[in-house]
């Protein structure tokens, strides 16, 4: 297959992905707003469950994306640490962060009674 025509092809397969699979690509964001709905211990202190809310615009209207952080804590049984209203890692250094993408909704993913259930949009 010649250079162009693999270009060609790709064009093509590329468009087929978008509209049968994965939708477009979305114009870049004009801002990025960041909320914090929930925080939380989680598995028994063992970890931090923050659910936040990220939109796309400045004015907070329009598409957002709901996230579930979990961070690691290191002391299994202790009550977390809260300082300023919010739970504090417990962790001297840098932690892993594990972030959940899907399309089911958070609370499909953590057996957590804290997790929060969207509602109809």
């Amino acid at each position: 297959m010649a250079s162009g025509d693999w270009i060609k092809a790709e064009h093509e397969m590329l468009g087929v992905l978008a509209a049968e699979m994965y939708g477009r690509e979305p114009p870049p964001s004009e801002a990025f707003e960041w909320e914090t709905l929930e925080e939380g211990p989680t598995f028994g202190g063992l970890g931090i469950r923050r659910q936040c809310r990220v939109w796309f615009r400045a004015d907070c209207s329009g598409p957002f994306l709901d996230w579930l952080v979990l961070l690691p804590n290191r002391h299994a049984g202790v009550e977390p640490q809260v300082r300023d209203g919010r739970v504090v890692c417990e962790n001297p250094g840098k932690v892993p962060v594990v972030l959940f993408l899907n399309y089911r909704g958070n609370h499909a993913l953590l057996d957590d009674p804290e997790t929060i259930v969207p509602g109809p949009l």
